[in-house]
Protein backbone atom coordinates (compact mmCIF):
# COMPACT_ATOMS: atom_id res chain seq x y z
CA UNK A 1 0.00 0.00 0.00
CA UNK A 2 1.27 3.78 -0.97
CA UNK A 3 0.82 6.35 1.49
CA UNK A 4 1.89 9.78 1.39
CA UNK A 5 0.77 11.01 5.17
CA UNK A 6 2.07 8.94 7.69
CA UNK A 7 4.27 9.98 10.62
CA UNK A 8 7.39 8.06 9.48
CA UNK A 9 7.53 10.61 6.50
CA UNK A 10 7.14 13.50 8.60
CA UNK A 11 10.90 13.80 8.34
CA UNK A 12 10.88 14.76 5.10
CA UNK A 13 8.58 17.72 5.90
CA UNK A 14 10.06 21.48 7.18
CA UNK A 15 8.90 21.97 10.86
CA UNK A 16 7.01 25.05 12.01
CA UNK A 17 7.12 26.89 15.64
CA UNK A 18 3.49 27.20 17.78
CA UNK A 19 4.47 30.04 19.98
CA UNK A 20 1.30 30.77 22.26
CA UNK A 21 0.10 33.75 23.49
CA UNK A 22 -2.84 33.03 25.59
CA UNK A 23 -2.89 30.53 28.55
CA UNK A 24 -4.36 26.79 27.95
CA UNK A 25 -6.20 25.42 30.44
CA UNK A 26 -4.68 21.65 32.00
CA UNK A 27 -7.83 20.10 29.95
CA UNK A 28 -6.67 22.24 26.45
CA UNK A 29 -3.25 20.84 27.36
CA UNK A 30 -4.22 17.69 27.95
CA UNK A 31 -6.35 17.30 24.52
CA UNK A 32 -3.03 18.73 22.35
CA UNK A 33 -0.91 16.24 24.14
CA UNK A 34 -3.72 13.41 22.74
CA UNK A 35 -4.30 15.13 19.63
CA UNK A 36 -0.57 14.51 18.94
CA UNK A 37 -0.12 11.39 20.89
CA UNK A 38 -2.89 10.15 18.28
CA UNK A 39 -1.40 11.60 15.23
CA UNK A 40 2.19 9.85 16.03
CA UNK A 41 0.17 6.37 15.76
CA UNK A 42 2.43 5.13 18.03
CA UNK A 43 5.64 5.54 15.39
CA UNK A 44 6.89 8.38 16.74
CA UNK A 45 7.43 9.79 20.35
CA UNK A 46 4.80 12.39 20.96
CA UNK A 47 7.32 14.06 22.82
CA UNK A 48 9.59 14.66 20.27
CA UNK A 49 7.44 17.99 19.28
CA UNK A 50 6.12 19.00 22.24
CA UNK A 51 8.67 21.30 24.12
CA UNK A 52 8.02 19.73 27.06
CA UNK A 53 10.52 19.16 29.55
CA UNK A 54 11.77 16.09 31.57
CA UNK A 55 8.66 16.51 33.64
CA UNK A 56 5.35 17.05 31.73
CA UNK A 57 4.18 18.67 35.41
CA UNK A 58 6.46 21.56 34.32
CA UNK A 59 4.81 21.72 30.73
CA UNK A 60 1.28 22.16 32.40
CA UNK A 61 2.74 24.94 33.89
CA UNK A 62 3.84 26.75 31.17
CA UNK A 63 0.86 25.99 28.88
CA UNK A 64 -1.20 28.23 31.71
CA UNK A 65 1.88 31.10 31.26
CA UNK A 66 0.70 34.17 29.53
CA UNK A 67 3.34 33.08 26.35
CA UNK A 68 5.17 29.69 25.83
CA UNK A 69 6.30 27.76 22.64
CA UNK A 70 4.41 24.99 22.46
CA UNK A 71 6.56 23.11 20.41
CA UNK A 72 8.27 22.15 16.67
CA UNK A 73 5.74 19.98 14.44
CA UNK A 74 6.34 18.99 10.81
CA UNK A 75 3.93 20.31 8.55
CA UNK A 76 0.68 17.60 8.56
CA UNK A 77 0.98 17.60 12.12
CA UNK A 78 1.43 21.45 12.09
CA UNK A 79 -1.99 22.10 10.59
CA UNK A 80 -3.69 19.69 12.66
CA UNK A 81 -2.92 21.39 15.81
CA UNK A 82 -2.99 25.00 14.28
CA UNK A 83 -6.33 23.79 13.64
CA UNK A 84 -6.94 22.24 17.56
CA UNK A 85 -5.58 26.24 18.71
CA UNK A 86 -8.18 27.43 15.88
CA UNK A 87 -11.03 25.85 17.67
CA UNK A 88 -10.92 26.46 21.23
CA UNK A 89 -9.77 30.26 20.13
CA UNK A 90 -6.66 30.32 21.60
CA UNK A 91 -3.91 33.07 20.52
CA UNK A 92 -0.71 31.91 18.38
CA UNK A 93 2.16 32.93 16.00
CA UNK A 94 2.84 30.57 13.32
CA UNK A 95 3.71 30.47 10.17
CA UNK A 96 0.78 31.77 8.13
CA UNK A 97 1.48 30.73 4.79
CA UNK A 98 2.69 26.40 4.76
CA UNK A 99 2.87 25.13 1.65
CA UNK A 100 3.30 21.35 0.81
CA UNK A 101 6.56 20.46 -0.26
CA UNK A 102 6.84 19.47 -3.92
CA UNK A 103 8.56 16.02 -4.70
CA UNK A 104 8.03 14.08 -1.21
CA UNK A 105 9.01 11.09 -0.45
CA UNK A 106 5.94 8.17 -0.41
CA UNK A 107 5.65 5.23 1.80
CA UNK A 108 5.16 1.84 0.51
CA UNK A 109 3.92 -0.07 3.91
CA UNK A 110 4.60 -3.88 3.10
CA UNK A 111 2.53 -6.35 5.79
CA UNK A 112 1.87 -3.67 7.97
CA UNK A 113 5.17 -3.56 9.82
CA UNK A 114 7.54 -3.09 6.90
CA UNK A 115 8.02 -0.31 4.70
CA UNK A 116 10.47 1.48 1.82
CA UNK A 117 10.39 5.50 1.79
CA UNK A 118 11.32 6.82 -1.63
CA UNK A 119 10.01 9.38 -4.01
CA UNK A 120 9.87 7.01 -6.96
CA UNK A 121 9.38 3.13 -7.13
CA UNK A 122 9.52 0.65 -9.72
CA UNK A 123 8.61 -3.11 -8.08
CA UNK A 124 7.91 -5.97 -9.87
CA UNK A 125 6.28 -8.69 -8.16
CA UNK A 126 7.36 -12.35 -9.55
CA UNK A 127 3.67 -14.48 -9.52
CA UNK A 128 3.32 -16.79 -6.88
CA UNK A 129 0.74 -18.90 -5.02
CA UNK A 130 -0.14 -17.76 -1.66
CA UNK A 131 -0.44 -20.06 1.04
CA UNK A 132 -1.92 -19.02 4.67
CA UNK A 133 0.20 -21.94 5.97
CA UNK A 134 3.41 -20.05 5.53
CA UNK A 135 2.54 -17.59 8.08
CA UNK A 136 1.04 -19.62 10.80
CA UNK A 137 2.99 -19.87 13.87
CA UNK A 138 4.28 -23.55 15.29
Amino acid sequence: MFIEDHPLLWAYHPSHQILCTTPLTQQQTSEIIDLVRAETRYHENPYLFLNVPGDTRIFYEWTASKSFVLGWFPTPLYRKVISFLDTIGARYLGNDQVEDTPDMPVLFLINGDDYIIATDFEIDVPEFIHQPEWFVEP
